[in-house]
C-alpha cells in the first residue's frame, strides 16, 4: 500500500512540474527557453548522467567518429531534446496562426501526389527534431490525422500529452489500434501517423539501421501492402533561421515491392535507409537515448547460449 501511495505521489509531482514548466515556457521568449534547456541538459547529462555512457559509445560506433566528437554530439543531443520539446509544447498549446507561421514547408507536392490517390496516406516519422508538430500541422491545414502512439506509464502526464497533441485537431490512439480501425481511417482518405524508429522486439523486421541490424516495427509496411496506401516520410527540424523546416519526402508506393514477407522487408528497408540518411546529416537531432539495437543484442546473447 505504501509503495503504491508513493508511486501515486511521484506521478502527481511529475505531472504538476510538467504543467508548471509548460505554463512558464508559454510566457517567456526563446532566450528564456534556451536557459531552461541548458539547465535540463546539465542535470541529465552532466549530473545525473542518464544513459550518458551508452549514448556516447553508440554515437562513436554508429557514426565511426572519435570519442571526443561523440561526446560533443551527445551534449548537443541532450540539449536539443529539451529545447525541441519546449518548442513543440509551446507551438502545440499555442494558436493555430502561431503554429503555421513558424513552419516552412518543403515538398508539399510530394504529399499532394500521394493524397490524390484517394487511399489515404501513411505519414512516417521518427524521434527526430520536432516530430510532434507533424500531426499538428496536417490537422491545422484540414488534413485529419490519427497518430498511433505509446501511452505514458504516468496517466496524468499522458493526459497532458494528449491535450497537447489534440489541440489543433489531431487525433491519437494507442498501439492497440485495431486493423479494422486502421483500414477505416485510410479507406476514408485520411492520414495515419506511424513512428518507425523504435525497437520492435522479437516481432520486428530486422533491417540495417546505421550500419547494424535492428528490430524495426513491421506495421507501416504491412498496412501499406494491405491497403495500397502510399508511405510518406516527414522530417521536422530547426531551420537555419528562426523558422522550422518541415520537409516532406517523395511517396513510396507498396506496389513497387513484392506482396510477400520479402517485399515487406524491402519496403521497410527503403524508408529506414531514408531516415538514417537524415540522421547522418544532423545526428544531434535524433533521440540517441533510445536503445535502438536492444533486440539484436538479446538475439545474439540467446544464440551464444544455445551453442
Amino acid at each position: 500500500m505504501t509503495v503504491m501511495k508513493n508511486k501515486s505521489l511521484k506521478q502527481m509531482l511529475e505531472a504538476y512540474l510538467l504543467e508548471k514548466l509548460i505554463h512558464a515556457t508559454q510566457i517567456m521568449g526563446e532566450a528564456g527557453q534556451r536557459k531552461i534547456a541548458v539547465f535540463l541538459k546539465i542535470l541529465a547529462f552532466d549530473i545525473l548522467r542518464i544513459r550518458r555512457t551508452y549514448v556516447i559509445e553508440t554515437l562513436k560506433e554508429r557514426l565511426n567518429i572519435s570519442i571526443n566528437e561523440a561526446k560533443k554530439i551527445a551534449e548537443k543531443t541532450y540539449f536539443n531534446f529539451f529545447f525541441n520539446s519546449i518548442t513543440m509544447a509551446t507551438l502545440s498549446f499555442g494558436s493555430k496562426n502561431k503554429l503555421l507561421s513558424a513552419i516552412r514547408v518543403r515538398g508539399f507536392e510530394n504529399f499532394a501526389k500521394a493524397y490524390e490517390k484517394g487511399r489515404g496516406v501513411i505519414i512516417l516519422s521518427g524521434h527526430f527534431g520536432l516530430w510532434e508538430l507533424i500531426p499538428q500541422w496536417f490537422s491545422a491545414n484540414g488534413y485529419q490525422m490519427t497518430s498511433v502512439i505509446r501511452r505514458q506509464t504516468n496517466l496524468q502526464v499522458d493526459e497532458i500529452m494528449e491535450r497537447m497533441r489534440r489541440n489543433h485537431g489531431a487525433l491519437t490512439t494507442d498501439s492497440g489500434y485495431g486493423i479494422r480501425d486502421i483500414l477505416k481511417t485510410l479507406k476514408s482518405g485520411k492520414l495515419l501517423g506511424l513512428m518507425m524508429d523504435q525497437n520492435a522486439g522479437d516481432k520486428g523486421i530486422f533491417v540495417d539501421f546505421l550500419g547494424k541490424p535492428a528490430s524495426t516495427v513491421p506495421g507501416p509496411a504491412m498496412v501499406s501492402a494491405k491497403t495500397g496506401s502510399p508511405l510518406v516520410l516527414v522530417i521536422v527540424q530547426p531551420g537555419s533561421d528562426s523558422n522550422i523546416d518541415f520537409k516532406i519526402l517523395p511517396p513510396i508506393y507498396p506496389d513497387q515491392f513484392p506482396n510477400n514477407s520479402e517485399g515487406r522487408t524491402m519496403l521497410t528497408s527503403r524508408y529506414t535507409d531514408l531516415f538514417c540518411d537524415i540522421i547522418k546529416k544532423r545526428p544531434e537531432q535524433w533521440f540517441w537515448l533510445h536503445r535502438r539495437w536492444k533486440s539484436v543484442t538479446k538475439r545474439n546473447e540467446n544464440s551464444l547460449q544455445s551453442q
